[in-house]
């Protein structure tokens, strides 16, 4: 497992400190607050109604990066065998 550190002020550490439960980590207390305050995606579902030149930009845009995040996840993968 990986662990990062972070730096929080005192003031939101205090607020931490009494969202958290007493047996609770402090890992598990975001995830419980992330799923508590992110809103399911259906909510947004047919929100922004684009036009047929964004959504072919758009559609072209995730096939660039898909393309870049797989060329990239490859060299990777092969630099660690």
């Amino acid at each position: 497992m990986a662990f990062k550190t972070i730096t929080i002020k005192n003031k939101v550490y205090m607020h931490l400190i009494k969202e958290k439960k007493s047996d609770e980590s402090f890992s598990t207390l975001f995830e419980r607050l992330l799923i508590k305050y992110s809103p399911p995606l259906k909510k947004f579902y047919g929100a922004w109604k684009m036009t047929i030149d964004e959504e072919e930009k758009t559609i072209r845009s995730m096939k660039r990066f898909r393309q870049a995040f797989e060329e990239d996840f490859k060299k990777h993968e092969s630099s660690r065998q």
